[in-house]
Parts: structure tokens; sequence; C-alpha cells
């Protein structure tokens, strides 16, 4: 379906664009009335439980140009990102003159706000991976802040007050069920959703199908929880300590643990209590009737694909479900990497974001996922090209002295055949993962040709 302006429609999407996770800083905590421009943006207020309508909206989402003054808050949305398939000098030439163009379409989205009527403009600026912040205050920003590529400016009709805003909302209730306040924080902007570090926890805000990340998270908590064994050093989890809604905000608050991120790169100090941390994990185990498998996997990654691909994942995955069957399953993390992982003067205090965790899942995924990221930066389109040239010959070489001294800890018969089939496995568990969180990959040529195609070429090459 989808559609609009205005011959309505709409529907998908059933899962998050990353770059709608601006909307619970932006949006009135009562608003419920919207006319968008965007279809995509429109299906994300509509399944948040939003009502899209043609006429005086509580908001307006639009170009300068298709603004109609009609709402209590105006907002025009911009960004300014590289292209898939843009590389070289060709794409530091566009991360460069991306922040200037964007300083070209704020002064133009003031201009229009104000030609209709809104006053009292603010501007809210941000990029994957870094705060959103309002107005022009370059003091307490580093230099990627100063450049960002995204920004919304939004202004009220004047008269009625600048509204509470979601997250200010969300901020507050979250406060209100720890008895008191969370504390103050600037908002971290994650694919879809908003992180704030708080002094009394961590919490993360979404709106519409990003909401999908928070219910993930707190499920897999309460499972792991329930099947902990005692090995497991619980003081490493962020435990939920509240959840709620707002409005149309869904919010979930979790223990703030200490430390911090380590870089990209896998310190040596760390691969022996990572690999302490994860055979505790593994022995964590629920109902045995339950257990995931690479087809199920398959099966959900083949429900966003055309025909052939779908018929081909799903080949692969019952091939993969009968070759790890008889392994010994166990809890998983599920993107256990050094960004997940904090770290106090070398020690390993915690591991966070755990929407991707389960219960009876099969082994050494999560070492896998670690030993591809730790080694090289691997960026979104080279991940499948990096499973095909570094994972593929690794494991059917029988892997290292690590992977076989972790196999053996957990059961595991580490033959180079057993190693590819897990290999597989892996990449089943995550494309199945990123398809169902956001929604642009299967829309990027790039993504799928080089994360899906490559591989399963490789895989059918082999079969």
């Amino acid at each position: 379906m989808l559609l609009l302006p205005s011959g309505r429609a709409v529907a998908p999407p059933k899962t998050s664009y990353p770059s709608h996770a601006w909307l619970a800083a932006i949006l009135p905590k009562d608003a419920r009335s919207f006319r968008v421009q965007d279809p995509k943006l429109a299906a994300a207020l509509a399944e948040a439980g939003g009502v899209l309508v043609d006429d005086a909206p509580d908001v307006e989402i639009a170009s300068a140009s298709d603004l109609r003054g009609d709402a209590r808050r105006g907002v025009i949305a911009v960004e300014r990102n590289p292209r898939d398939g843009v590389v070289g000098l060709a794409r530091v030439a566009a991360r460069l003159s991306g922040p200037m163009a964007l300083r070209r379409d704020i002064k133009a989205a003031r201009g229009g706000l104000e030609r209709r009527g809104y006053d009292r403009l603010q501007l809210a600026t941000w990029d994957l991976g870094r705060s959103l912040r309002f107005g022009g205050d370059d003091q307490r920003r580093n230099l990627r802040e100063r450049l960002p590529r995204n920004a919304a400016v939004l202004g009220d009709r004047p008269g009625i007050g600048r509204p509470e805003t979601l997250l200010e909302a969300v901020e507050a209730q979250a406060g209100e069920s720890r008895g008191g306040h969370i504390g103050k924080s600037v908002p971290g902007v994650r694919a879809g959703i908003l992180v704030n570090v708080a002094t009394e926890g961590v919490l993360r805000t979404a709106v519409g199908p990003a909401r999908l990340q928070l219910l993930s998270q707190v499920a897999a908590l309460k499972q792991l929880r329930s099947s902990a064994a005692r090995a497991l050093d619980d003081s490493l989890i962020p435990w939920t300590i509240g959840r709620g809604r707002v409005g149309l905000a869904d919010w979930s608050l979790e223990k703030k643990l200490p430390g911090s991120t380590p870089g990209w790169e896998l310190d040596v100090g760390l691969v022996g209590p990572a690999l302490d941390f994860l055979v505790a994990l593994h022995s964590c185990r629920g109902p045995v009737n339950e257990r995931h498998s690479p087809a199920d996997d398959a099966d959900v990654a083949a429900s966003f694909m055309d025909e052939a691909r779908a018929a081909s994942l799903r080949a692969v995955g019952r091939r993969v479900a009968v070759a790890v069957a008889d392994l010994p399953h166990g809890f998983g993390h599920g993107d256990f990497f050094t960004s997940n992982l904090l770290v106090d003067r070398g020690r390993l205090v915690g591991v966070v974001d755990w929407d991707a965790a389960g219960p009876n899942r099969p082994p050494l995924l999560d070492f896998i996922h670690l030993w591809l990221t730790g080694r090289r930066k691997v960026g979104d389109l080279d991940w499948g090209p990096t499973i095909v040239s570094d994972l593929f010959p690794w494991a059917r070489s029988g892997g290292d002295d690590v992977l076989r001294s972790l196999a053996a800890r957990t059961g595991v018969d580490a033959s180079p055949e057993t190693l590819e089939a897990l290999v597989t496995a892996y990449w089943l568990s995550r494309v199945a993962y990123q398809l169902t969180r956001y929604a642009d990959r299967v829309e990027r040529d790039a993504w799928m040709k080089q994360n899906i195609d490559l591989v399963l070429q490789e895989v059918a090459a082999r079969s």
C-alpha cells in the first residue's frame, strides 16, 4: 500500500526506519492527529496510534512549500546523508558538503514556518549514534555534532504556549516510577529510538514500530532472569527497572551499569572475561521444547524477500537447522561485540543492548559475531563480504585456538563442517534481526546485494 499526499491509504511499515528516532523529542505528548507528507513517517505514526487527517491536525510534518499553517505545531525534517554506493573521495566530499547543504535547508525551513504563521521556532540537530540537541549552542558539542546531517525545525501556532514533548513526559513518568526523577540527560540517537543515559538508569524511548526493540529487550531479560544459571554474574546485566507508555511513545528503563565502551577493536585483555561471560550465559537454558532454529530465522528473513531469495533462504535454513540440531543450545545475546561491552580499568563490568537476545540458541554465535567485528571495522555494506572472505575460510580451517577452547567449554565438536554450519546459522540470525528491526534494509539495493545475495551465492556454491 502506502501512498499519500493525499490519496491516503498507508499501512506498512511493520518495522521501523532508523531515521524516525527524533519523533519522541519533537511531538507534543498530547498530539493525536497528524498530516504528514512522507508516507513512511505517516505509517509509523499510524502504527503508534496516531490518526492521519487532512485538515486541522495537531501536528503537520511537511516540506516548506507544502505546509498549510493550520496545525498546533509545524515540523520540517531534513537530512543530508551520503547515499549507498558513493565511495572514496566522492563519499568524503558528500559527507563534507552534507552539513553545508543542511544549513541552507534549515534556513529555508525557518522561512517556510514563519510564512505559515508559526513562531517560537526551534532547531533540533543530530546524527545516528550522536546526541540530539536543540538550539545553536556549539560550546558543548564535539566537531561532528557541530556538523550534523539531520535536522528538524519546528514552530508553534501563536498564543497556545510551548507544549510538553513526548520525551519530556516519558522522563517524568519514568522518574515517578522510581519514586522521584531519573536525572537530566541529553538523548542519544540510535536506529529508531532515543536513549538517555541518566543518573538513575538508562531510558529508551520509541514511537511506532521501533518499540519492538524495547519490548524485545524487556522480554529477553525477563527470560534470562527466570533461567539464569548460578555461573552468570548478574551484576553485568542491565536489568529492566521500569516500563510504560505515554501518548504515542513507549519507554523502558534499565539499570545503569558502570564503565564505558572500549574501541571497536577487541583488546586481548578482554578476551578471557568475554569468553567466561559467554560460557556462563550459554549455560542459562529455557524449556527444551522452545529451541530457536536457523530455519526459524530463515522463515522470518524470507517474509521480507522476493520469491526467489525467499526460497533460497528457506532451503539454507532447513539444511543448517539439521546440521546444528544436536549441538547444545543455550541463551544467546544476539549482538555481542565491543560496542555493547562496558569496561572499567580493563575489567568487563557490563553487557548492554539485549533486544536480539533469547534462550535456546545454537552455540558459538555470539563469539562468531565478536570475532568478526573485533578484528576489523565492519561497515554495514562490508558485513556480507567479510563473512565470505574471512569467516567461512576461518571456519573451514577449523577456527583458531580461542574458538576451539570455547567450543570445548560449551560441549561443541569444532569440526570444520560444524563450524561452517554455525557461521551460516550466525548469518541467518543476523539477517533476520536486521530485517525485523530496520525497514530500510530491503529498500537498499546495495545492502541486499552485499549482505544477502553474496552470501547466498557462497553458500549455494559450497552446498
